[in-house]
């Protein structure tokens, strides 16, 4: 998807203050102005320009975008799946087979040696 780029590995640099109050999530701020929120079940949240990225205990990864649109990362398949604005998603596994979901149109099986 020419106009998203996805990232399923940001990770900021540069930290200048740590909140940690009992019984509270632990906040991290570093010097781009990121947030990082850390949970207790081991799931952690980025905002990044508008973007937040979750880290899930499990390894999963999701991307929210700006407009919308999320990228999702399933670690147990490595399948990867996008959601547009509009309301189609894209499900992409490993070996190539990709599902389009088009709303209200029906699904698009396809091969691809391309990833999203």
């Amino acid at each position: 998807y020419p106009r998203y780029h996805i990232r399923f590995n940001y990770h900021p640099k540069d930290l200048i203050h740590t909140d940690k109050s009992p019984g509270c999530p632990i906040v991290l701020t570093y010097r781009n102005g990121d947030i990082e929120t850390q949970f207790k079940n081991g799931t952690s949240q980025i905002l990044h320009l508008n973007n937040k990225f979750t880290y899930f205990s499990n390894g999963d990864v999701q991307h929210e975008f700006p407009d919308g649109a999320i990228a999702y990362f399933y670690a147990s398949n490595k399948a990867k799946e996008f959601n547009h604005p509009n309301g189609t998603k894209v499900l992409q596994f490993l070996n190539g087979e990709r599902y389009t979901y088009h709303p209200n149109t029906g699904i698009e099986i396809s091969y691809h040696k391309t990833k999203i």
